[in-house]
């Protein structure tokens, strides 16, 4: 999948606009996994995966800026 970061908070963690509509949760621990050492920017594009916590919420993983 492919979204937009639109909210980043200091606290590590935000929301993607996922192409096509709606928003995934990302984890800053998940943006480590991936390498991505430097926090993201509103408006920064990744490459991601969706994965499902065991009650059911999606949050992003496998993350991969993009270069656009």
């Amino acid at each position: 999948m492919r979204g937009t970061i639109t909210f980043w908070s200091p606290k590590g963690f935000g929301f993607l606009a996922k192409d096509g509509g709606g928003e995934t949760y990302v984890h800053v621990s998940q943006l480590r996994k991936s390498g991505c050492d430097d926090e993201p920017e509103i408006g920064e594009s990744f490459d991601y995966s969706i994965d499902y916590t065991a009650d059911g919420r999606s949050f992003a993983h496998s993350l991969r800026r993009t270069n656009e």
